[in-house]
């Protein structure tokens, strides 16, 4: 594909607990690869330092470092130690960070940053596969010294689509985990958003497993371990956050379809 055609791309995650963003990430720096996606950042909405040094070193694996990372500085939520034992610490203990991974930037700003500096092209996909913390903050953000506009300006201007893994619309009786983490801010952001949202449901990936792949990388691939560590050695999980990347770049493809 020519440069012309790829789709411009933040990704905000929560990766901590599950290994289903890991499979997002390595989706979308795949597409990147091919050309169809250009990723602008990736960005956490946790406070935990042990995901975005997973979200670093994913990025150095694939060599990708030139991709800027952000996380929460000011935010954390209460427990970390079993979402780290899963496989995030783990993981570390037997491939230690880098002690020259550069330190991450704070996600606000580097999001205000990436839509700044944009120019009002209106052509950023801002996909969203954790709670809705961070895009609440942005949308929320007032003028600063990055930019003399507000965070809805910013997005308006900017950003053309909001994909958001959230909701269990096939069962809203239920529940699902990113709608819970911050149900103020993310009340907030969906009754004000100023572009259109699409929705990938907790139905969209649920029965969708995938992973399996990557039990034959070599030992040290971050999709392998995260899988072979979070699933006891299975290598698959279901597909929640890879389904949302691959739609937020390619659309739906005829593989799904468009409701409302």
């Amino acid at each position: 594909m020519s440069g012309e055609q790829h789709k411009k791309i933040i990704l905000d995650t929560d990766l901590c607990g599950d290994c289903d963003d890991v499979g997002a990430m390595a989706v979308l720096l795949n597409l990147d690869r091919l050309g169809y996606a250009k990723t602008l950042a990736v960005t956490y909405c946790l406070g935990n330092p042990w995901g975005s040094d997973f979200i670093q070193h994913t990025l150095d694996w694939f060599g990708r470092n030139d991709i800027p990372y952000g996380k929460l500085t000011d935010y954390s939520y209460a427990n970390y130690d079993v979402h780290n034992k899963r496989f995030i610490q783990p993981y570390f203990e037997q491939f230690p960070r880098k002690e020259q991974y550069p330190a991450p930037y704070d996600s606000i700003r580097l999001l205000r940053r990436i839509l700044a500096e944009n120019n009002s092209a209106k052509d950023i996909t801002l996909c969203a596969i954790g709670g809705l913390h961070n895009v609440n903050l942005l949308f929320s953000s007032a003028p600063d010294d990055i930019s003399p506009k507000s965070g809805v300006e910013l997005m308006q201007e900017n950003i053309c689509e909001v994909v958001l893994m959230f909701g269990n619309f096939a069962h809203p009786d239920q529940g699902e985990c990113n709608a819970g983490y911050d149900i103020p801010g993310g009340q907030h952001f969906l009754k004000h958003c100023p572009v259109p949202i699409t929705f990938a449901g907790f139905e969209t990936g649920v029965h969708l497993m995938t992973g399996a792949p990557s039990e034959h990388q070599r030992p040290g691939h971050p999709v392998r371990e995260s899988y072979r560590l979070r699933e006891q050695g299975k290598f698959v999980r279901n597909s929640w956050d890879p389904v949302t990347v691959y739609y937020a770049v390619m659309g739906t493809r005829g593989l799904w379809r468009h409701s409302s």
